[in-house]
């Protein structure tokens, strides 16, 4: 689900004046959620390379990286390296999107400053300090976890929490959010329910009985024996100390020179159209040899693509898929995934 849209494109406006207008006070720099998270970060595989909040370069069992994760993410919540990233890889539409909203959002402090400087220390960037703060805690959370051997397995990149305490929208099931971003909140457990037999032979990363700021902390002040207490294995036959052993192979960074790997094409060739009609995104032989979590259930949990290439090498994503379309408003690579039947 995306906070960002709740009216349909009859109504868009309501949808901008969310954005435009109330999100201000909450923090939100506009288009950065546009943009960075739902063109950037939603973009297939999830935690990749090309993600401009990408965490595998972190050793995330670290309290410095945790500090350095957040300026990373402060950078990008307020759209700094989103301009930079989208420059770089050829957006350059989104990037100049993203230059209006940032210029809208100085002008908005500015004119508030003059007219009472403690309000807008209060209302505007208090806020935004605040959810720089809480936002990069739960992302780094979220994608906290990554295999050496199979960096672009999502049942391992993103974190699913069971039971836990404040799951708004159901985010804490993330995998199924980022494979379905549009799907209805209330449907989210079902889906995690029907896509449970992948979860188990991927040995997804799965706990239970917590959130995500206790986990954080746990994380970062390497207490593995208490992740380890709260670690569902679905499969059952790993020991307590094939757990923890996991877990401390999973906060490692991916790369071990800390670097991020690079793209194998530029991001502006990765775009496949919704409705193209020479291709089809779950069978283009150029895809990534990891499965999608909510496939049909005749495929193996390896055979079918998360990322697929678009045969169009002209195709760009600013282009080809509209930051104000409701219908489209996650901008995925790919379509949401359809669910697989019981």
């Amino acid at each position: 689900m995306n906070p960002l849209v709740f009216f349909k494109p009859k109504y868009k406006w309501f949808n901008r004046y969310i954005e435009m207008v109330l999100s201000i006070f909450y923090g939100h720099v506009p288009m950065t959620y546009r943009i960075g998270h739902n063109k950037l970060h939603h973009a297939t595989p999830t935690n990749g390379p090309h993600d401009y909040l990408c965490t595998r370069a972190y050793r995330r069992d670290s309290v410095k990286s945790a500090i350095d994760y957040l300026g990373k993410f402060s950078l990008g919540w307020n759209g700094i390296s989103i301009v930079e990233h989208c420059f770089r890889h050829g957006l350059h539409k989104l990037a100049w999107k993203q230059i209006n909203g940032m210029l809208y959002y100085l002008a908005i402090i500015g004119v508030f400053a003059c007219i009472n400087w403690k309000f807008t220390l209060v209302y505007l960037i208090f806020p935004n300090i605040e959810a720089c703060n809480y936002l990069a805690g739960i992302n780094f959370v979220w994608h906290a976890f990554a295999e050496r051997e199979s960096p672009d397995n999502e049942y391992i990149e993103s974190c699913t929490i069971l039971n836990g305490w404040y799951p708004v929208y159901n985010m804490d099931y993330h995998l199924v959010h980022h494979e379905n971003p549009c799907m209805q909140f209330t449907e989210i457990p079902n889906a995690f329910e029907r896509d449970l037999q992948q979860y188990k032979e991927n040995r997804a990363t799965i706990v239970d009985g917590t959130h995500e700021f206790e986990l954080l902390f746990w994380i970062i002040l390497q207490r593995y024996d208490l992740i380890a207490d709260k670690w569902v294995d679905l499969e059952g036959d790993l020991s307590k100390d094939e757990i923890l052993a996991m877990i401390k192979r999973r906060l490692a960074t991916v790369d071990e020179r800390g670097e991020q790997p690079t793209l194998a094409v530029p991001l502006s060739m990765m775009v496949t159209p919704l409705t193209s009609p020479s291709t089809s995104p779950l069978t283009s032989p150029l895809t990534s040899p990891l499965s999608s979590p909510l496939s049909s259930p005749m495929s193996s949990p390896r055979s079918t693509p998360m990322l697929s290439l678009a045969p169009f090498p002209s195709l760009t994503l600013e282009e080809d898929t509209d930051v104000d379309d409701v219908d489209n408003v996650d901008g995925m690579i790919l379509p949401p995934k359809p669910l697989s039947p019981r």
